[in-house]
């Protein structure tokens, strides 16, 4: 699974939408996304992070 957006959302600033394989998958508040590390082009695996495509 690729990370390919993080864009606030229009009605609440403070939230922030995931789309996953060029797909909305979910939003999140801020916090969450600096908590969990997630990045624009991170490659997500079912066994856990996987470092991040933008070095290729």
């Amino acid at each position: 699974m690729l990370v390919t957006a993080i864009i606030p959302q229009k009605k609440d600033p403070a939230k922030r939408n995931i789309f996953i394989d060029g797909e909305f998958a979910f939003s999140l508040i801020a916090q969450d996304v600096l908590y969990f590390k997630l990045r624009e082009l991170d490659l997500y695996t079912g066994t856990g992070h996987s470092p991040p495509l933008s070095g290729l």
